[in-house]
Parts: structure tokens; sequence; C-alpha cells
């Protein structure tokens, strides 16, 4: 319940117990070792594409019509 209650709402108690359960939240979100490297990189290229996906997009575009140009 108290993740669910805004900032402002939160007193200075609320807001040292909010971060001490971050930090046991992060410590236990450790990722492991995928084993697999084509996996690992699969992995690791979608998060690439989720992070930055915009800037994806406008470099294909800009390809694209750089192609359909030169043909």
């Amino acid at each position: 319940m108290l993740l669910l209650q805004a900032p402002s709402q939160l007193t200075n108690l609320g807001m040292t117990q909010n971060r001490n359960l971050s930090q046991l939240l992060s410590q236990k979100l450790v990722l492991t070792k995928e084993p697999n490297p084509s996996k690992q990189y699969y992995r690791k290229a979608a998060y690439f594409l989720e992070d930055n996906w915009k800037r994806v997009w406008v470099l294909a575009l800009w390809v694209s019509i750089c192609v359909g140009l030169f043909t």
C-alpha cells in the first residue's frame, strides 16, 4: 500500500521505507547469465530496440530513401 501512495503523501519515514524497499527489490532482481549466446544476443538486441525504437525507425527510413534514390 505504501507504493500506491502519491509522493506528496509520503512522510520522511515513508520515504525511508520506500527507499529501503527499492534497494531490497533491486538486489533481488539480479539477472542470471544466459548460457546460450544466441539467446543472450537476442535479449540484448530486443532491449536495445525497445529503448531506441525511434532512432532505429528514423535511420531505417533514411536508409530506405537513400536506397530508393540510388536504384
